[in-house]
């Protein structure tokens, strides 16, 4: 049986760290795929591309 919610990491607001939420799984449209990853990490560079300075 798959899953029907996933957890995602969301950044909910500039300067502040990213929030683990449980979220629904999407539904591939056509022409898309799902996959399921199991790890995943975040770059420091991409975290400070989100903040304001």
């Amino acid at each position: 049986m798959a899953a029907t919610t996933m957890h995602a990491m969301i950044l909910e607001k500039v300067n502040e760290p990213f929030k683990i939420r449980k979220v629904p799984v999407p539904s591939p449209t056509e022409g898309q795929v799902l996959i399921e990853v199991n790890t995943c990490t975040v770059c420091r560079i991409n975290r400070t591309t989100f903040s304001s300075s």
